[in-house]
């Protein structure tokens, strides 16, 4: 599981077999999550998750200079709503690559607007669809983690 993980040799080794550049070393995991006004509506908040991608639980992120690759992840038990490393497992889908072309914005948060422990981030793509992730500042059991999610915020401000 999240051992198989736990080291930046392991991630280049998992990217570099889906065929993926592995070369600048920043990753982070990222938690799918709902928009936190979809959740304050409810059946209300339908309209604004109507394009989010929701059909993973997180994704493995590795960040490039000029574009991010996502390596799908599945939540391993799906009553369980904690989100951590150990509960989940790589998915079945094929990683795919966002190009700085194709992303209109990139807003990041606190998490529900006062966390200093997490961020929540919301990808929006000139297609319509968006991503909204849950990051957590640090993860104990990924040292890397830290590092890709400071790529990542200087990745957003080129966008």
């Amino acid at each position: 599981m999240i051992q198989d993980w736990n080291s930046v040799e392991k991630m280049d080794d998992l990217f570099a077999d889906a065929g993926l550049p592995n070369d600048q070393h920043q990753y982070m995991i990222a938690y799918s999550t709902f928009p936190t006004g979809a959740i304050i509506l409810g059946g209300a908040g339908t309209a604004m998750t109507e394009n989010v991608d929701q059909g993973y639980g997180g994704y493995w992120v590795s960040v490039h200079t000029d574009h991010i690759d996502l390596f799908p992840l599945a939540k391993l038990n799906r009553q369980n709503s904690i989100m951590s490393p150990g509960r989940m497992a790589l998915s079945t889908s094929d990683p795919y690559t966002l190009t700085r072309d194709e992303i209109k914005s990139i807003k990041i948060h606190a998490a529900n607007g006062i966390s200093m422990f997490s961020k929540t981030i919301t990808i929006n793509l000139n297609n319509g669809r968006k991503y909204v992730w849950l990051v957590n500042n640090n993860e104990k059991s990924l040292p890397f983690h830290q590092n890709g999610v400071e790529a990542f915020k200087a990745f957003a401000k080129t966008i």
